[in-house]
């Protein structure tokens, strides 16, 4: 016996049959119940913005220090090394700095607060910061070769080594 349908208009209409069948299945979405809003302040919609400086990049909150850290690389030409900042959250005051001898580009924030790590892309290597003081704690250099730009080159093994910063 011979069937009407080729396998994938079988496999096609049994697609279609379960959609509509899922589709007919489903009870309507019931409306949420909203309470009336209490009488409340309006949010503080104001943005804060201010100047910091040149090469800035990344920024990470440190819920321990209750401060915004901002990795800068200054600029490219004549000026060896970066800044991290250290701002206050809410009004962006500078409320501390550490100049690095390596430029800073992204961040990242143990979950305690206390440490942060800033890359430093250009070098090949990535630095453990002090949130408290910003002293760089350490730093973890990726050794190999650069490529025509002088920009550190992948490389498929990797061999690190760390050296101290104290």
């Amino acid at each position: 016996m011979k069937s009407l349908f080729s396998p994938r208009q079988a496999a096609l209409a049994a697609a279609i049959i379960a959609a509509f069948t899922l589709t007919a299945c489903q009870a309507p979405a019931k409306k949420a119940q909203t309470a009336a809003p209490a009488a409340s302040k309006p949010a503080d919609t104001a943005l804060t913005q201010r100047a910091l400086g040149d090469g800035l990049y990344e920024m990470v909150y440190s819920p321990a220090t209750k401060a915004l850290y901002v990795a800068s690389a200054q600029s490219f030409k004549d000026v060896n090394g970066g800044v991290i900042y250290r701002l206050d959250p809410t009004t962006l005051a500078t409320t501390g700095g550490t100049h690095t001898d390596l430029k800073n580009f992204g961040t990242a924030i143990e979950s305690a607060g206390n440490v942060f790590y800033t890359t430093n892309s250009l070098d090949g290597a990535i630095s453990k910061v002090d949130a408290q003081s910003g002293k760089v704690l350490e730093r973890l250099v990726f050794p190999g070769k650069k490529d025509k730009e002088g920009y550190p080159a992948a490389r498929a093994k990797c061999c690190c080594t760390v050296m101290s910063c104290m």
